[in-house]
């Protein structure tokens, strides 16, 4: 299964650029930087024509991170098959993010109040997400794009509805990582959906 890339072990777009310079710095081969960047460059088009189409949830180190996490440069010409990557990361994220409440729930059994509250909403809210997933991945591969789009949003909002019990609660939440995360990544396999027509 694709892993988040919220927790993957890529660099960040800035420390990916700076590193490239240092490798040219102590007179690395071309070779070497062209290896490291290879799968990063053929999808800067992709990722400035969804940051460019009007997208605020999302910039293109994000976008960039997300595609190239599973070196699927091959397909940087498809926005459907990248929408599936997305749909597949926010799977992995869904599923990593509602072990972690899980965990979160067993290890302290004594929280109570707040905290335990908002943790076993958003425990509700991972979960309808997870059930909704293998939907949206089927609705992408069956090019039922407009469908797609509202199963996405729908997972968008359940991300935004438990960062914000926490708000609500004035609870620090230890989910905004991944709260973010999920939420980027369906708008990301949403704003790819949005060219998938013009492939």
């Amino acid at each position: 299964m694709a892993s988040s890339p919220c927790s993957f072990s890529s660099v960040s777009l800035f420390v990916f650029l700076s590193l490239a310079l240092l490798l040219t710095a102590v007179s690395a081969t071309r070779a070497e930087v062209a290896a490291a960047a290879a799968p990063v460059a053929p999808l800067i088009p992709i990722c400035k024509t969804v940051i460019g189409a009007g997208n605020r949830y999302f910039d293109i180190s994000f976008c960039l991170e997300a595609l190239s996490s599973e070196h699927d440069s091959q397909y940087a010409d498809d926005y459907q098959k990248l929408a599936i990557i997305a749909v597949e990361l926010l799977t992995a994220n869904a599923t990593s993010t509602s072990t972690q409440i899980g965990n979160l729930l067993k290890k302290e059994d004594n929280v109570e109040g707040p905290m335990r509250w908002c943790l076993q909403a958003c425990q509700e809210l991972y979960g309808s997400m997870l059930q909704m997933q293998p939907r949206c991945s089927d609705l992408v591969k069956d090019f039922r794009y407009g469908e797609a789009d509202s199963c996405l949003d729908q997972a968008a909002r359940e991300a935004e509805q438990c960062e914000a019990e926490f708000v609500r609660r004035h609870v620090t939440s230890p989910l905004t990582v991944e709260d973010d995360c999920a939420f980027k990544l369906a708008k990301l396999a949403s704003a790819l959906l949005q060219h998938a027509d013009d492939d």
